[in-house]
């Protein structure tokens, strides 16, 4: 099978899936977006016409860029499987959007609010919504960048002074002894595991974690998880779940279409490329 996948960013996880899929015998090309050539009425990378694939991956890409509505309009020309679905049919992902894509489905996940510039806005006016302290973060932050936890209007006032970004989220803090992230292939949990932030730190992100283990999951929380990704049109996905310390009830974080695994396949030994691999395999197949 020739499998493309194309990526804008690069990473660990790429070279896992492109030396286990070696191994099984496919023909894989990474194709970074910034290769992609057009000339007779096709486009290539590296030379090589992407539409004789036979199903193509997208990894660690930006959504709704020129680039990417352009290869997925040729793939769709020619009828090349493309994974995951919302990339297909050009519906478009972004923190707002998985917010208001999840409200719609009845998914729960903190109360939210966004603002495309918050120089205008008063700390009374978020606070009474999403309670004190609260969240925020940009809206294509990324491994826990520029997320801040604000207790009061000085850091609110001072978060205005200093930012240089604009399109804001602000979520409500849920106190919690660490989150769970699901990884899913399409209707199917691979596995989960429970995160322990560092000492001194809000944020439960991979690279400030001290401690990852696997977790036997709720029902509630097996079937929120699968919900969000049908929600979002993924069919591989990392979901990021909550579960405030006081109330017990769980809440969903992030849904990731592109989630890091390296990290799985060292706490849990499951190797995590061979289960992508079948699913292509299957996907290609149908």
């Amino acid at each position: 099978m020739k499998i493309l996948i194309v990526h804008a960013i690069e990473r660990n996880t790429l070279q896992l899936l492109i030396d286990a899929w070696k191994k099984a015998n496919h023909y894989v090309k990474a194709c970074n977006m910034k290769k992609i050539e057009i000339y007779d009425g096709k486009i290539y990378c590296d030379q090589e016409d992407i539409a004789t694939f036979d199903i193509a991956l997208f990894r660690e890409v930006r959504d709704n860029t020129d680039e990417e509505k352009m290869i997925t309009a040729y793939l769709n020309d020619h009828k090349i499987p493309i994974i995951d679905t919302r990339i297909r049919d050009g519906k478009w992902g972004s923190k707002i959007n998985t917010y208001l894509s999840l409200s719609k489905a009845g998914v729960p996940f903190p109360e939210t609010m966004f603002f495309p510039s918050i120089q205008n806005k008063k700390f009374s006016f978020v606070s009474t919504r999403v309670g004190i302290p609260f969240i925020t973060k940009i809206i294509n932050g990324q491994q826990g960048k520029w997320v801040y936890l604000i207790h009061n209007e000085s850091e609110f006032d001072d978060l205005k002074a200093h930012t240089t970004h604009e399109k804001f989220l602000f979520q409500r803090f849920i106190e919690n002894d660490g989150d769970i992230r699901v990884f899913i292939l399409w209707d199917t949990i691979l596995w989960s595991i429970k995160r322990k932030w560092q000492e001194g730190e809000f944020r439960n992100n991979v690279a400030l974690w001290w401690s990852a283990q696997h977790v036997d999951i709720s029902q509630e929380i097996w079937d929120m998880a699968l919900k969000a990704t049908k929600a979002l049109w993924l069919q591989i996905a990392g979901v990021d779940v909550i579960v405030d310390k006081k109330s017990g009830k769980p809440y969903i974080l992030e849904v990731n279409r592109s989630p890091e695994f390296e990290w799985f396949m060292e706490a849990t030994g499951i190797n995590v490329a061979h289960h992508i691999i079948s699913f292509l395999e299957q996907t290609a197949m149908k």
